[in-house]
């Protein structure tokens, strides 16, 4: 026994065994280590990849020949898709709100949870485009009729089609009238004749005015002719906007908006149509049952007159704070605008017109027509008679005056200017043009379709110029009738 005991030989594993890494008793090294996964494993093995970031070392075979991480610091990894397309395997995941995105992320005890919404200091509501503000310039008078402004969110550049509502607290006497906002610029306000200063008289304090800017300077529109805005596709159609009367009679009118309107804001300006004439004299709106408020003309102290409002016709209004203004008598329209102060999402270019059928294109692209939409459409050639007008593909719908039966005539309709056009549900009809326009050019012949018709012959220098009116005498002949 002796001998037997002294003849044993003791074995230290850590030392002389092959392969297996051990550390000092009690410790011990018995995972496989390496810098890339082994292709082949066996159910239940752990590898250490030394190459994975700290905490992400660790991976147990789950299959033969297929291996699972094994979290981060004892937390589980987790597969992030995006729409069913692998983004990455992580322990982490990190919510980053975009522009115009807010996001809040709770911890409730038992779960985390996520909401995103918008930034209503970035993204335009519908709420807030009601109130008028984003596209109102409350314009201050300078020396000389030169106006500025400043508009909220502040104007970054002044862009072609753009429209804003200027609101001059001073009136503007005769010659040149300026506009600055935001102090990008003082530019030319003129009328709808290119070039042309405003009148005495024709821009007063405190009435808003619908300008809309040509690339060098901002222009009227048309006497009774607002315009028209866009916020996205789904305003194109312009039914925010839209207030139609019911039932009502010819000094007491109300109407709904949808999404229903729950106050009235000074500035907010709708399309309003009547469903009956007015009889003139003291006349009240009621919207979505707020209250009744007198219904003005667009100096806000003047009631509408016999006449003036005319059923099925469109019309449009703001509120001052105490009562509603037509911006202009018979016809108008304003629709809604992320670039709102830009006018691109209403503005309709023709290009490449044949015998009279126009096509344009709006962009964001036009679903379908509905009644009540408005576009500023620029023709590419001028036009007299029967006339169709084709958007994004929709097929063809006549062009019509602002009875919604004539054709258009001699000047109605010229190359390169702005016209705002309002879809009955059967034909666009043009708004109404301005009294202050007059044709020029060669004289046609007077007949009955140019009745009441004013023309402008311009004279060559140091010769007047010759404007007369299309008139019928006692005996019904038609003739032109010198004025001037």
């Amino acid at each position: 026994m002796v001998l037997f005991a002294s003849a044993q030989t003791k074995v230290d594993i850590q030392r002389q065994s092959k392969g297996t890494g051990f550390l000092a008793p009690p410790f011990e090294k018995p995972v496989r280590s390496g810098i890339s996964l082994p292709v082949d494993c066996d159910t239940g093995e752990l590898y250490f990849l030394t190459s994975a970031p700290a905490g992400d070392n660790l991976f147990v075979c789950h299959a033969s020949g297929q291996w699972a991480p094994q979290g981060s610091a004892g937390s589980a990894n987790v597969s992030i898709e995006n729409n069913g397309a692998l983004v990455g395997t992580r322990s982490k995941l990190n919510f980053v709100a975009g522009g115009g995105i807010v996001n809040a992320v709770t911890d409730s005890g038992s779960g985390i949870g996520v909401q995103a919404s918008v930034d209503t200091a970035v993204v335009l509501t519908k709420g807030q485009f009601r109130t008028g503000a984003v596209l109102a310039c409350d314009a201050s008078l300078g020396p000389a009729n030169a106006y500025a402004c400043a508009m909220s969110p502040t104007l970054t550049q002044y862009q072609e089609g753009m429209v804003v509502y200027w609101t001059p607290n001073s009136s503007a006497a005769s010659g040149p009238v300026t506009l600055n906002i935001d102090s990008l610029g003082a530019r030319p306000v003129t009328t709808m004749i290119e070039g042309s200063d405003p009148a005495a008289g024709q821009v007063l304090a405190g009435a808003m005015y619908p300008l809309w800017y040509d690339g060098t300077g901002f222009r009227f529109f048309p006497i009774n002719v607002p315009p028209a805005y866009l916020t996205t596709a789904s305003q194109q159609s312009g039914s925010a906007q839209y207030c139609e009367s019911a039932g009502a009679s010819g000094t007491e009118f109300t109407c709904s908006l949808s999404p229903q309107l729950t106050t009235y804001s000074p500035g907010m300006v709708i399309h309003w149509r009547p469903s009956v004439d007015g009889t003139g004299g003291a006349t009240t709106l009621d919207i979505d049952s707020i209250g009744v408020r007198s219904l003005k003309l667009a100096d806000g102290t003047t009631d509408p007159g016999s006449g003036s409002v005319k059923a099925n016709e469109l019309y449009s209004i703001w509120y001052d704070g105490v009562r509603f203004r037509i911006l202009n008598e018979r016809l108008g329209a304003v629709a809604l605008k992320p670039e709102v102060q830009s006018g691109q999402l209403l503005l309709c270019e023709s290009s490449g017109t044949i015998n009279q059928q126009y096509t344009c294109n709006l962009s964001s692209t036009l679903g379908a027509y509905q009644r009540g939409s408005v576009i500023h459409w620029v023709p590419d050639l001028d036009a007299s008679g029967p006339a169709t007008l084709d958007i994004n593909g929709l097929g063809a719908v006549a062009i019509k005056l602002q009875n919604g039966t004539s054709d258009p005539g001699i000047e109605d309709v010229s190359a390169g200017r702005l016209y705002p056009l309002w879809y009955d549900g059967t034909s666009f009809r043009m708004l109404p043009s301005s009294s202050h326009r007059l044709a020029s050019g060669t004289r046609p012949t007077c007949e009955a379709s140019l009745r009441g018709r004013f023309w402008m012959v311009a004279g060559e220098a140091g010769t007047k110029d010759d404007i007369s009116v299309c008139a019928k005498d006692d005996m019904d002949l038609y003739a032109w009738r010198a004025l001037y």
